[in-house]
């Protein structure tokens, strides 16, 4: 008998090199015509593949979604597999979110009749991913305002899901571990949500106290004995990386000095962290990128001037590697030239200041060019 879960790992495969397809490499194309034969041929290709693909919706996705019964246990399993795998496909790119987001939907409906906690965490634990996902799509549409508001929202609501579960007696009560590792990691993910969302002064004190309160959970002896063999050190500095950036470029969420000044202190924290281990350490984040949010952060706590806040920021620009990609490199290449132009105002720029401006130009436009195309900035979007 055929795999039943073969047509929905074709679509996978499908999706996967129709992505690959739209963002040819150009790494042999050597003039104009070679470059527009090989988006023919491929834009052919993603026709044929669009084709399949849709053909597969039709006859065994969409009849499931709009079916007015309650589905099967086995149908259900079937679609909670094709959101993960649409989510985790391929090196952790995302793959046809708006599809994945129906089938979520529609998997939740039925997850919602029974109780059943660890499938609700579960499929919860998929679809913050995808709201995540299609909030950083929905910010650079124009008109998507309202859309990334809408995931925004629904991404905050399953963040307060888990958060209510890591009370101790409810958490003793959750025995699945891999639920529980969820918890810990989406309780922490709902900064996600609130990044650059507004400028609201409760919100920002809210969205603070959430990971100064991961903070103490991971010093908390409890959550240690519950989740054995749970990795402590990676939660920790990722808790204290959400704080760090969350002192955006000249405050522009607008946090109180106070807050600002703790801030900072866990931003310190977070720089003595990735000293204790830097082999460990710069597989989640290379120290120019703590280095950077350390300098900002220090200067909206008002504890360096502007002008040693300027200084540091061309000290990390000329340690930059010109022609490395990684987000690092993008930071250093992109965003600390950004950052200084912010804090250059008109009737400060000197003779000095338009020569560093020039070679902030050049420098980016050179950059800019050359940046190499590759599936793995989808990677990028989500980091847990």
């Amino acid at each position: 008998m055929e795999d039943k879960k073969k047509p929905f790992q074709q679509y996978i495969e499908r999706t996967v090199e129709i992505r690959k397809l739209s963002t040819p490499s150009l790494e042999e194309i050597t003039n104009a015509d070679g470059y527009s034969e090989r988006l023919t041929q491929n834009f052919i290709r993603i026709g044929e593949l669009a084709a399949q693909n849709r053909e597969f919706l039709d006859k065994m996705i969409f009849p499931v979604l709009t079916a007015g019964r309650q589905l099967t246990e086995d149908e259900i399993g079937n679609l909670a597999v094709l959101a993960d795998e649409m989510i985790n496909a391929a090196e952790g790119e995302f793959l046809d979110m708006p599809i994945a987001y129906l089938v979520l939907e529609r998997v939740l409906s039925e997850i919602g009749k029974k109780e059943d906690r660890p499938a609700l965490i579960r499929c919860y634990d998929l679809h913050m991913s995808v709201c995540y996902a299609l909030k950083i799509i929905s910010e650079r549409m124009s008109a998507g305002g309202a859309l990334a508001e809408k995931f925004s929202e629904e991404g905050l609501k399953m963040g307060e899901y888990f958060l209510s579960l890591l009370e101790h007696e409810t958490f003793r009560q959750i025995e699945d571990q891999e639920c529980r590792d969820m918890i810990l990691t989406n309780a922490r993910y709902i900064s996600a949500f609130f990044l650059m969302r507004n400028t609201d002064p409760e919100v920002n004190a809210y969205d603070l106290s959430i990971q100064e309160h991961m903070w103490k959970i991971a010093e908390d002896e409890f959550y240690h004995k519950e989740v054995p063999g749970f990795d402590w050190q990676y939660f920790k500095f990722r808790v204290l990386e959400y704080i760090s950036m969350l002192g955006d470029y000249g405050n522009q969420r607008g946090f109180l000095k106070k807050e600002l000044a703790a801030i900072c202190d866990y931003t310190e924290r977070e720089w003595e962290l990735w000293h204790t281990d830097e082999m460990y350490f710069v597989q989640c984040a290379a120290e120019s990128q703590i280095e950077m949010r350390l300098a900002r952060n220090r200067y909206l706590a008002g504890r360096s001037e502007k002008k040693e806040y300027r200084q540091k920021l061309l000290e990390l620009y000329r340690k930059r590697d010109p022609k490395g990609y990684t987000v690092a490199d993008i930071e250093s290449n992109i965003m600390i030239p950004a950052e200084y132009l912010a804090l250059l105002g008109q009737d400060e720029i000197m003779l000095q200041d338009k020569h560093v401006l020039k070679c902030f130009y050049r420098d980016m436009l050179t950059y800019a060019f050359q940046m190499p195309n590759s599936e793995r900035w989808w990677a990028c979007w989500r980091v847990m």
